[in-house]
């Protein structure tokens, strides 16, 4: 549980800080800092923590509680590359104790900050005599020496500024993933023992400015009172103004602030100073100078792990990746993978308690409890130990809500986003958009009780949640119980989908029997005669069922009874079943029929369900095609369907068709005659002949925007829905001149051509008859659970491997002839292996054992 009070009171100023800072404007220094320090105010480095503003007030929240020890303590290893300059006659610029010594110094005061430096490999000696006595002016001739993503350290002999002053060091604010400030600069002159500029430096390095603010000469603005504290001087609330100390201010021998003019400086309101003459950050004389603030020690914190946390060592590292899973059962299942180069040995604090959990390389672990976690690992090679802690890691909700849910949607990019809530037997019981405006759309769904579902938001443009618009705010959805505490939130980039689960509380019953949905038939063209109808039967109740009675009645006209001796289990068992009498449907119109359970229920609420069925004929619109060199489609190439044609206006091509497998990735190629040519593409996944909203693959691209006559083509990638039905299914594509499709595939416009196909859609689970063959040599090592693929013919292009649950389990783009596989992160069972090569896809089923 956060200790809200605590945030508030630490994290407050800060956050007000970071907005504010948005309204200052800060001259950019045109004079050197000191003698000692060439770091200078970067406002890009403001810019970039205003971007991550909610990450970094998240980790400012996060070192305030471990403080609290409400989560670990652990300390962080960070990587840096240290660089002595020294002559090509063999002068260094420092002696390796120094620099050790140096680097054990700022691990003692950066202690609090949970982090702590190390060496990456060895100490790299650069021999170059024009950069032994280094120049600012000199510093792209430095960067020549980097090791990306680590902090680079260099001890040089002298260093002198732009402006020609001799320095101690100087070191570059956080500019996001650039080279040029993961640089730290030393003087031989100031790295000896008597001196602590490199932790001053490394407080740059990690957000800190100067306590007397960011520009020397100019006396602070912040206030004695401290009334400022967030806007002015260094921008921390627990470092007292400072008029910029010195030599001149504070005495080295007893480190006191005796002011040098007459009268002594004072603040706006007339207060006199007092200063901390102990502060790392400060000009006091280095023998004054021991101390960071609890603030300051927040700040380093929040800027190495929302800024500076790529920092690694290439040949020792610590590196993770997890696969997480979340149950009905408020359970979180994380399957953790260490990728750590190096490592012998591993140590996993997974809830951030301090206590280690697990010593295996790549252990599982089931969380119990919704909650925010931190993990911690330590790893070690033959001679050294890294610590790296991961803040916040895993932020699992609550997902149980009682009767329904409540949704909203602030929709900032018409068109792009649709969802499905999918019941546990598989079936999509709810849909929901695509959202024409941009508005906060909002609703309340009622769901089975006692029921476990999965609420799936699609984004059709692969980027997520990522837009901002005035009126609506930040683009984002929302999902909350009855009590309106929010269980699924999606905000930011998350690709195609997010996928949540969702379990719908409730009172339990004995006896509780209920239709969830008709299955077939569904609406469609030139539906056969004589239907029979399929429907899911629910038991939510606490009681087994074996026999049951179900009501069916078509258009107002007689009830029909049947009886059912089928067993279906209780809590969430299901059946589907189907009538035994079948209904006329052949009449071109819509039907109603109503299904019900009509034996004795103690809840009637789910008891009935009411359908609409109708019944059309495939509309073919047919358009002018002729203009230029002839507008529409000329060629449509999607897997293996290649067709060049001429200008039909409408033209059926169900004679050509293509195998796609569920989430996969096709190039779609299109060309024609003339430029402004505007495609839609739809697969009537439920066969009814609508090809609606929810049914585009493709929408609305234009090919040649604003040319004429001439030969153009275009290649999209497009994805086949997680969700889409298998089968096979019809593809239709629509071509428009100079405006966009319209909405309704049925509608005639003038320049327009359309072409329908058929594909079929390849879920793994659907897969039945193996059709490997000799083209591919298939080994298993049971000892060690690895599975070999290989062939002499084709390329593997990609393998994937799915469960029983339909769930992608392995998947790689292969483009090779052999490909070891590790399954020893499964479980033993049933999988679908399917192989694609560069003119085959292949699939079968193997046991794991």
């Amino acid at each position: 549980m956060k200790n809200f009070g605590l945030f508030f009171e630490h994290s407050y100023n800060m956050i007000f800080r970071f907005i504010l800072i948005l309204f200052f404007s800060l001259p950019i220094l045109s004079q050197e800092l000191s003698d000692e320090c060439g770091t200078t105010y970067d406002q890009n480095f403001y810019d970039l923590k205003i971007q991550k503003l909610d990450d970094f007030n998240y980790f400012l929240d996060e070192y305030y509680e471990k403080r609290q020890q409400k989560s670990s303590s652990a300390i962080t290893d960070i990587p840096v590359r240290v660089n002595i300059l020294q002559t090509t006659s063999g002068n260094t610029a420092v002696s390796e104790n120094d620099v050790i010594n140096r680097i054990n110094d700022a691990n003692e005061e950066f202690a609090n900050s949970l982090m702590r430096f190390y060496i990456c490999d060895n100490i790299n000696y650069i021999a170059d005599n024009s950069l032994y006595n280094f120049n600012m002016n000199d510093e792209d001739e430095l960067i020549q020496y980097h090791q990306e993503n680590i902090m680079n350290i260099y001890f040089m002999n002298t260093i002198n500024s732009l402006s020609g002053n001799s320095l101690c060091g100087y070191t570059r604010f956080p500019q996001g993933f650039s080279s040029n400030s993961d640089i730290l600069v030393m003087s031989a002159n100031c790295s000896g023992n008597l001196y602590n500029t490199f932790t001053h430096e490394l407080g740059h390095h990690y957000g800190a400015e100067h306590t007397h603010g960011p520009v020397n000469g100019i006396l602070t603005s912040e206030l004695v009172s401290g009334t400022n504290c967030n806007s002015a001087g260094d921008y921390i609330c627990d470092t007292p103004a400072d008029p910029q100390l010195g030599s001149a201010n504070v005495s080295s021998v007893n480190c006191l602030y005796t002011p040098n003019t007459s009268p002594p400086p004072s603040d706006a309101q007339g207060q006199f100073f007092d200063p901390d003459t102990s502060n790392f950050m400060s000009y006091a004389p280095q023998t004054c100078r021991y101390n960071f603030t609890d603030q300051q020690n927040a700040l380093f914190y929040a800027t190495f792990h929302s800024l500076r946390s790529y920092y690694s060592c290439p040949s020792f590292n610590i590196t993770i990746s997890d696969n997480v899973s979340i149950d009905c059962d408020n359970e979180f299942i994380v399957d953790f993978y260490d990728e750590s180069p190096g490592a012998i040995s591993w140590e996993w604090d997974v809830d951030g308690d301090d206590i280690i959990d697990y010593t295996e390389q790549n252990p599982t672990h089931v969380y119990t409890e919704p909650g925010i976690y931190d993990v911690v690992l330590n790893v070690s090679n033959s001679s050294e130990t890294l610590t790296k802690a991961f803040p916040g890691r895993y932020n699992f909700k609550n997902n149980v809500s009682e009767d329904f849910i409540n949704f909203s949607i602030n929709v900032v990019n018409p068109g792009e986003n649709t969802w499905e809530i999918i019941h546990e037997s598989g079936y999509v019981v709810h849909t929901g958009g695509p959202y024409d405006e941009q508005l906060v759309y909002e609703e309340q769904i009622d769901l089975y009780e006692n029921t476990c579902y999965d609420f799936v938001m699609y984004d059709n443009t692969g980027n997520g949640m990522e837009g901002f618009y005035w009126e609506v705010g930040y683009e984002m959805y929302e999902v909350s119980d009855n009590n309106n505490v929010i269980l699924i939130d999606g905000i930011g980039p998350f690709g195609n989908l997010k996928s949540d689960l969702i379990y719908i509380d409730g009172q339990d019953y004995d006896n509780d029997l209920g239709i969830l949905l008709i299955s077939a038939p569904t609406s469609g063209t030139l539906i056969e005669e004589i239907q029979n109808i399929e429907f899911i039967v629910v038991n939510s109740g606490q009681t087994d069922v074996n026999n049951f009675e179900v009501s069916f009645q078509l258009d107002n006209g007689d009830i029909v009874y049947e009886q059912f001796n089928q067993y279906v289990p209780a809590n969430g068992g299901w059946i589907n079943l189907q009538s035994e009498t079948s209904f006329d449907f052949s009449t071109i119109g819509t039907y109603s029929l109503i299904t019900s359970i009509t034996n004795f229920d103690d809840n009637t609420q789910n008891n009935s369900i009411t359908v609409e069925i109708v019944n059309s004929s495939l509309c073919q619109p047919s358009g002018d095609c002729n203009q230029g060199n002839g507008n529409g489609v000329k060629l449509f190439a999607f897997g293996d369907i290649y067709n060049e044609s001429g200008c039909e206006g409408y033209a059926n091509f169900m004679d050509q068709s293509t195998d796609l497998i569920i989430g996969d990735y096709y190039g779609m190629t299109i060309a024609s005659g003339y430029g402004s040519q505007y495609y839609r593409v739809w697969i009537d996944y439920n066969d009814d002949y609508q090809f609606t909203s929810d049914e585009l693959i493709v929408n609305n691209p234009v090919l040649a925007n604003n040319q004429g006559a001439g030969n153009y083509s275009g290649t999209l990638q497009v994805q086949i829905p997680e969700d889409a039905m298998p089968g096979q299914h019809i593809l239709r594509i629509k071509s428009n001149t100079g405006s966009p499709v319209p909405n309704d595939a049925c509608e005639q416009t003038t320049f327009s051509e359309t072409e329908d196909y058929l594909v079929n859609i390849i879920n793994p689970l659907s897969l039945i008859d193996d059709q490997i063959s000799d083209l591919f040599e298939l080994k298993y090592d049971d000892l060690n659970k690895l599975l070999n693929v290989s062939t002499d013919y084709e390329n593997l292009k990609s393998i994937k491997i799915y469960d029983m649950t339909g769930k992608l389990v392995f998947g790689k783009i292969i483009n090779s002839k052999n490909k070891l596989i590790n399954l020893s992160k499964l479980t033993n069972g049933i999988y679908t292996l399917i192989i694609e090569t560069d003119n085959h896809l292949k699939y079968f089923k193997f046991l794991r054992y």
